[in-house]
């Protein structure tokens, strides 16, 4: 079964990673060994990316997004921070969305 994208209200695509705790444990730790911060990295990185990227919690909290996924959804980005995902999706395809995302912490 392919899950199709999922976009914003007004059909832009967005990407996102769902990363288990203990996984962004790990990142913290190498980023701090590396000698740069975490938040400043993954924006950089995230901001890097040419589509809407964004990295959230389980739940759905937003951690992290990209200008351009602020810019698509025309708020400032702050604004967006502590937002839930699933509150800026289209409603038709919020179950399938909630679906992949659990998939995905399942298998980890």
């Amino acid at each position: 079964m392919t899950t199709p994208p999922i976009e914003t209200p007004d059909g832009m695509p967005l990407s996102g990673n769902a990363v288990p705790a203990a996984g962004r444990a790990r990142l913290d730790q190498d980023l701090l060994l590396s000698g740069c911060s975490s938040s400043d990295t993954l924006v950089a990185f995230l901001d890097a990316l040419p589509e809407s990227a964004f990295l959230m919690d389980p739940d759905g909290t937003l951690l992290a997004l990209n200008q351009t996924l602020a810019e698509r959804m025309g708020r400032p980005r702050a604004a967006l921070l502590g937002s839930n995902v699933y509150e800026l999706l289209d409603p038709e395809n919020l179950n399938t969305r909630r679906q992949a995302v659990a998939q995905v912490l399942e298998r980890g």
